[in-house]
């Protein structure tokens, strides 16, 4: 998982203390597990970050969008899809 610097990922005005890019599931679950206090703020494609009102306290943001990627599942006999997030 990487860790970029928290300048550019303001959420309603306010800048986080982190901001984190979970590559896996597993590195979100991880991440969720042990926050250390923090309110985690998940991010898919980074629009209206303007709207509404900043967390209170101490946040990291958290760009899920590489973490909840996946194939897609398609059983036709069943007429069931399963589609990633950002699809």
């Amino acid at each position: 998982m990487s860790e970029a610097p928290a300048a550019t990922h303001s959420i309603a005005g306010r800048e986080p203390e982190a901001v984190f890019h979970p590559a896996t599931l597993d590195e979100l679950r991880a991440l969720v597990r042990k926050r250390d206090g923090l309110t985690l703020v998940p991010v898919g494609g980074g629009t209206q970050r303007s709207l509404g009102a900043a967390p209170e306290g101490r946040f990291a943001v958290v760009e899920v969008a590489d973490a909840l990627a996946g194939p897609i599942e398609h059983a036709p006999e069943d007429l069931t899809a399963v589609i990633p997030a950002g699809m």
